[in-house]
């Protein structure tokens, strides 16, 4: 994923600037749906139930420019994002009914892009 992120960072940072939202998520969702059928595959071919073989994740992009404020967060599996403001944790991925999964038991992506906050 890091490598994936990183040959597209250009394209990223023009996108996550001009808050092309749609085109963010759509990118980042293939790239995370991309990896994790590279581990299913991986799983398969050493014998492995797919949900044994692979694991959650959640990516944080954070702009160097401090003029962009939107911050991006996608990922797959469990997990989710908090933030430390005032004292508290604020939940900013509140829990959603379960996710339909894949036939083979893997969890389906998910990705969001979350304004700047102040």
């Amino acid at each position: 994923v890091a490598e994936a992120v990183g040959r597209a960072h250009v394209r990223l940072a023009e996108d996550i600037r001009e808050g092309r939202r749609g085109a963010l998520k759509s990118g980042l969702h293939r790239l995370t749906g991309r990896s994790y059928g590279k581990l299913r595959a991986r799983a398969a071919e050493l014998g492995l139930q797919p949900a044994a073989y692979t694991s959650g994740l959640r990516c944080l992009l954070l702009p160097v420019d401090p003029a962009c404020r939107t911050r991006v967060f996608f990922g797959v599996g469990g997990g989710g994002l908090f933030r430390l403001r005032d004292g508290e944790w604020q939940d900013l991925e509140p829990s959603v009914p379960a996710q339909p999964q894949a036939a083979d038991g893997s969890p389906a992506g998910s990705g969001a892009v979350l304004p700047g906050q102040g």
